[in-house]
């Protein structure tokens, strides 16, 4: 499944995942250093160094996250 991250103001990138993957992949895939970075989904804020899975927290297709990152804001 493909999910497009906003990245700051105007900075989108898209990233390939699984289901089952962890949360923290997004960490190397996104190339970002810091494991405190949280992303936003449904109204829900959660952290990429987490061990769940995209499944476990409602993400099973394509979808946008927004990233919040203070390096990158």
């Amino acid at each position: 499944m493909r999910i497009t991250c906003k990245l700051g103001s105007g900075n989108f990138k898209v990233v390939e995942v699984s289901p089952d993957d962890r949360l923290y992949i997004l960490i190397k895939k996104l190339n970002i250093c810091d494991k405190n970075t949280k992303f936003l989904f449904n109204g829900v804020t959660y952290s990429m160094g987490s061990i769940q899975t995209f499944r476990e927290i409602g993400i099973m297709q394509d979808c946008r996250i927004i990233v919040y990152n203070q390096a990158i804001s």
